[in-house]
């Protein structure tokens, strides 16, 4: 039996030593690294993605329709179908490769004006905090790039 006083209350632990505890121990078979093997066309998990929808909204500078359609096509290359299912490990692990696809296809019809990297090169020059100074910042810019460039975001 345990006693604690502190501010003249005193606390008993008891802590009954004859209850027993029955660990029962498992033998796990070992793993020889030769027991398991793989084809490596097993492991690659292939999908098709076609750009053609987006690339043909870019064409015909339908701005929002083509940034519905980029939302789609990462969602479908996540392999997800809704934005509330993605998490962090999912735009981390997200396809580079397909991530530079999009962007190429926005930055050839944008003129380079829009894209993934034209953002993050003016999200770097107006200094990238995530407060109301940046995001307005950001607005103005973005908003003057529309209409210096004659790009209307209207479809």
């Amino acid at each position: 039996m345990l006693k604690k006083k502190a501010l003249g209350i005193v606390e008993i632990e008891s802590i009954d030593t004859k209850a027993e505890i029955l660990i029962e121990k498992i033998k796990l078979p070992e793993v020889v690294q030769d027991d398991i093997k793989f084809n490596q066309e097993e492991l690659q998990v292939t999908t098709t993605i076609d750009y053609g929808k987006l690339q043909s909204l870019l064409a015909e500078y339908k701005w929002q329709d083509a940034d519905i359609e980029t939302a789609k096509l990462m969602l479908q290359i996540m392999g997800k179908s809704d934005w509330n299912e993605v998490y962090r490990e999912d735009i981390l692990n997200f396809s580079c490769q397909a991530f530079y696809n999009i962007d190429q296809l926005w930055q050839k019809y944008s003129h380079g004006y829009f894209g993934f990297s034209i953002q993050q090169s003016i999200w770097d020059e107006i200094g990238g905090q995530v407060d109301y100074e940046t995001e307005k910042k950001l607005g103005d810019r973005w908003g003057g790039a529309r209409t210096e460039n004659g790009c209307n975001t209207n479809n």
